[in-house]
């Protein structure tokens, strides 16, 4: 990680929205899992984790509790199956709308 993520301290409410559709293999699934925990760690706030396939899945809604958003995201099933971006995104940003309080919202889409 570099640029504006390195010792980032961003409080808000952040999604990440990580694409287990069949085209990603399990080397790509598990550097994208490796990337959000990296990033997370560095981050405060709230974090939320949605995967999309044929459809969109919220596997944690926003939470301040680090370990649980990692637990969660080192131990989710992929859902695999086609690749609906559109729904993952939607779902991502429901979750901001709803459940965000922070004034900073951020979603980060995680793809092949």
């Amino acid at each position: 990680l570099g640029g504006a993520a390195q010792g980032a301290n961003c409080p808000g409410d952040v999604v990440f929205v990580l694409d287990s559709s069949r085209s990603v293999d399990d080397d790509e699934w598990s550097d994208m899992v490796g990337f959000v925990t990296a990033l997370s760690a560095r981050l405060s706030g709230r974090m939320a984790i949605v995967q999309f396939s044929a459809g969109a899945r919220k596997e944690l809604e926003l939470v301040e509790d680090w370990d649980k958003f990692n637990t969660t995201l080192h131990e989710m099933t992929r859902t695999v199956g086609g690749t609906d971006t559109g729904s993952g995104i939607e779902m991502a940003a429901a979750e901001l709308k709803t459940h965000g309080g922070a004034s900073q919202r951020m979603m980060f889409i995680l793809t092949d």
